[in-house]
């Protein structure tokens, strides 16, 4: 299956979920790896990877999705940065991902053990 082919079935994926959520009232959470956002995308002039790994982040589909139904939370990870909550529009977006550890390369831990960074990226939302 081609990368075009993937994008297509889980667009289609989600866009039948939320329809199914709005048809009975239901205030979903969109969970997903991937960036739901293009505001989260790195663009830079002097480092080349971040601009390579664009291509791989996310898709402007799923943003449309989550626009044209108003999603309420998006908890997403794949890019690493550690920030607050985020609203765009109608949605607030929340960063989960622990990030990298690897002090010979890159570090973004900012604590010293994984359950520590765990922790202190776990989000909890009251669904009821």
């Amino acid at each position: 299956m081609s990368d075009k082919q993937r994008e297509k079935r889980v667009i289609s994926q989600l866009t039948d979920q939320l329809k199914v959520a709005r048809k009975v009232a239901k205030n979903p959470i969109v969970m997903t790896h991937f960036v739901p956002n293009s505001y989260f995308i790195r663009y830079t002039d002097d480092f080349r990877f971040w601009n390579m790994a664009n291509a791989m982040m996310g898709s402007a589909n799923f943003e449309k999705v989550i626009n044209d139904f108003k999603v309420d939370k998006v908890l997403f990870g794949h890019i690493h940065k550690h920030q607050p909550p985020v609203k765009i529009e109608q949605t607030w977006y929340y960063n989960g991902a622990v990030g990298y550890n690897n002090l010979h390369y890159h570090n973004e831990w900012q604590t010293d053990n994984f359950m520590a960074e765990w922790i202190k990226q776990l989000k909890v939302f009251e669904v009821f």
